[in-house]
């Protein structure tokens, strides 16, 4: 009997034949072996975060209290040499320097630069890099080029991804 987890796998071998559907089966067998391995990696490296966490609180408790900072989260603000700064200085028992008026302008700038698009995400100027249609009757219709709110002329015969039916 065959479970309800393999009825796409079924159905998508049932469209492609020949060289890709041995290409995907290799691939898919690759990445289901893989797979625990993978999810291993990916706990491995986020154990550590709680402890880190837990240790900067430890120092951000320090730091409040000796008023460098004026709220816990602050310490995540702080530059590496700021905050080795403030540690020398809490194990030679200094008095701290007062680090909390330059916090609200960094939050601030981090606030800005939020709204900024990341270069991933930028349109391609490129012809080559162009997504385009493959009939007629989509030339001027879902014709997409990368730059937003412009309607050029597809070239190619490349299928529109606005239809992955048709894929």
């Amino acid at each position: 009997m065959k479970s309800a987890g393999n009825k796409p796998k079924t159905r998508f071998l049932q469209q492609i034949g020949g060289h890709r559907k041995k290409l995907f089966l290799k691939l898919l067998h690759w990445a289901q072996n893989t797979a625990p391995m993978r999810e291993n990696a990916i706990y491995l490296m986020g154990m550590g975060h709680p402890l880190i966490r837990r240790m900067l609180q430890e120092i951000s408790e320090r730091l409040l209290t000796g008023g460098a900072i004026s709220h816990l989260d602050d310490i995540y603000w702080l530059t590496k040499t700021e905050l080795e700064t403030l540690i020398t200085q809490l194990d030679k028992n200094i008095p701290l320097s007062d680090l909390s008026e330059a916090i609200p302008a960094r939050q601030a700038e981090h606030d800005t630069f939020r709204g900024y698009v990341s270069p991933s995400q930028l349109p391609e100027k490129k012809q080559k890099s162009r997504i385009t249609c493959n009939s007629n009757t989509e030339r001027w219709e879902n014709s997409i080029d990368g730059h937003r709110n412009q309607r050029r002329r597809c070239y190619g015969s490349r299928l529109c991804t606005e239809q992955p039916g048709r894929f």
